[in-house]
């Protein structure tokens, strides 16, 4: 993977998708969701599986939850190279992919964030609405 370096600058306007940066390393150095899901051989004219879930989770960071999105970022290098994609998947290829993994891919992308979170050692809390009880354990076996 490609390494980026993000800056802030005062007099330079850079692009509002910066945090794709940081949600491709988030995906491919401190989760394990590339080594759970299927990768094709070398040479083959299939994308991979790793491909398309990097790209619909580029998707969801821009606020975008519709295949058709895709289309757009298609000819955005940056799109490619923070996510580290090998290839782009067409709206058709992306709809077609995750409807056909469907719930199967639920189990792993819930482990593979654990992961994450853990490695990250991300720290989570409850709120006082409840909604994540202070007592609950956020990482239970499996």
């Amino acid at each position: 993977m490609k390494r980026l370096i993000l800056e802030q600058s005062s007099d330079k306007f850079y692009t509002s998708h910066s945090g794709l940066a940081l949600a491709g390393v988030c995906i491919n150095r401190y989760s394990d969701l590339g080594r759970h899901v299927g990768k094709v051989a070398k040479g083959s004219d299939h994308i991979a599986e790793i491909d398309i879930l990097r790209s619909y989770l580029g998707l969801l960071c821009l606020g975008k939850s519709d295949y058709q999105a895709i289309a757009a970022m298609r000819e955005v290098d940056y799109f490619k190279e923070a996510l580290d994609i090998g290839r782009m998947p067409s709206v058709e290829r992306l709809r077609q992919r995750l409807d056909e993994a469907g719930t199967e891919l639920i189990p792993v992308i819930n482990r593979s964030s654990r992961t994450m979170l853990k490695r990250l050692k991300a720290p989570i809390t409850g709120y006082r609405s409840g909604l994540i009880p202070l007592d609950v354990d956020v990482f239970p076996p499996g």
